[in-house]
């Protein structure tokens, strides 16, 4: 059972149509665990993940029938830390998961709505939760990131494709594992080892954060789909030899209906939405710090749910403003696999001329699979300058569409 005791949600005494039509949100992310690893301890990288709680929060019921059928939620599990650097912070994302193929509710009364348990297996009753336990991220039953539109929840369809080794005869185009060699980490929440080790983190936060993706809030256009992710703070501990892995903790309730950038206190954000009930959000978020004789500027760019993705990030640059220590970050895509698309980890180039540092990918017609920020990640952005902030516009480059779009921030 959740952890929480109740959502943080106003209803009416109890009654949850608090919207219209269908809106799925995650209730709880809690009980993260290490599910696998590869590599040495210290030095490897383990797969892991959350529960996750979905409630239904709209009037109408939320559909969940299960493959070949693909009218049913998606749902990703990442994790982010945040740490001091220098004077300063920032919020990194660690790792990321493939989706799990919802395909059926349970319309049980763990987000506290009043639901009256039972119902129909493939749907989530107004009011009612539906909960997959951390074990259940299992790798035959995930399908990648890159076949699924998350605003819209397309993704592609039809019967099955064929057996796969250790999966079954149950794959289909969404979920397609012919030719794979799983490992224990294989398309689960990824993270090194590197990353989490206490001794190497002091002092460092983790927040881990569920989504669900469902194609059902768009086919009813209410723009229901910005409210579906919910983030945790957990404590992390082990991994040394003599610990038989990394144990997390829940150290908070679920924020809910909300993505784990607002565990960045102190940094501002400013909303990436080009086109509105037809993609989805993004948003920039930044803090700039004074050093003494110089100022850190920290940026992050985080993708909810837009598939048109991010390619490129500019902030102006005044003639005569010195910077150094320009950096990047990245999660790391999961390594190549038969039967599906699959994204670089090249780094974003970067470069201080016309009058803006500009950091950027290649363009989708120079390569469509290029490192851009896809929905449910975060990339981060950074440098050192000689100049007080001021308020300005960053430009964002959109990925798949081209074009830009203006940001506010400070620069």
């Amino acid at each position: 059972s959740p952890a929480d005791p109740v959502i943080a949600r106003a209803n009416d005494g109890g009654s949850v149509a608090t919207t219209f039509g269908p809106d799925l949100i995650v209730g709880h992310v809690f009980s993260c665990a290490q599910l696998g690893r590869v590599g040495t301890i210290g030095s490897g990288t383990i797969g892991m993940s959350c529960w996750t709680t979905a409630c239904t929060i709209g009037d109408e019921g939320t559909n969940w029938w299960g493959l070949p059928d693909v009218d049913h939620p998606m749902i990703s599990v990442n994790l982010f830390r945040l740490r001091k650097l220098d004077g300063t912070d920032r919020l990194e994302q660690l790792g990321q998961s493939w989706l799990k193929h919802g395909f059926g509710t349970e319309n049980a009364n763990d987000c506290g709505f009043g639901c009256t348990p039972g119902g129909h297996f493939n749907l989530n009753n107004p009011g009612c939760s539906d909960t997959y336990a951390a074990s259940q991220f299992v790798p035959c039953d995930m399908g990648p990131r890159s076949m699924m539109n998350p605003y819209t929840g397309v993704m592609p369809f039809g019967d099955d494709v064929g057996p796969a080794a250790g999966c079954g005869n149950t794959m289909y185009p969404s979920r397609d594992h012919r030719d794979h060699v799983h490992t224990p980490i294989s398309h689960r929440l990824q993270v090194q080892d590197v990353e989490l080790i206490p001794a190497l983190n002091t002092g460092a936060k983790y927040f881990s954060e569920g989504q669900y993706l469902l194609p059902h809030e768009f086919v009813a256009g209410n723009g229901t789909q910005n409210n579906n992710a919910s983030y945790r703070r957990v404590n992390v501990s082990g991994g040394d030899a003599c610990s038989s892995g990394f144990i997390f903790e829940d150290a908070s309730d679920t924020f809910t209906e909300q993505p784990a950038i607002n565990a960045w206190t102190g940094a501002s954000q400013t909303l990436i939405e080009p086109a509105p009930l037809v993609d989805g959000r993004g948003y920039l978020v930044y803090k700039v710090t004074d050093l003494g004789n110089v100022w850190h500027y920290e940026y992050a760019l985080y993708n909810m749910n837009m598939d048109r993705a991010i390619g490129s990030l500019s902030i102006p640059l005044p003639a005569g403003v010195v910077v150094s220590d320009i950096g990047f970050h990245a999660p790391l895509n999961h390594a190549p696999e038969s039967h599906t698309v699959n994204y670089t980890n090249t780094p974003w180039a970067v470069s201080t001329a016309a009058g803006a540092v500009t950091w950027s990918t290649d363009t989708f017609g120079v390569d469509p699979f290029a490192n851009a920020v896809r929905f449910g990640t975060m990339y981060n952005f950074w440098f050192d300058a000689s100049s007080p902030p001021q308020s300005t516009n960053a430009t964002v480059g959109l990925f798949k569409t081209g074009g830009t779009i203006a940001a506010a921030t400070l620069g």
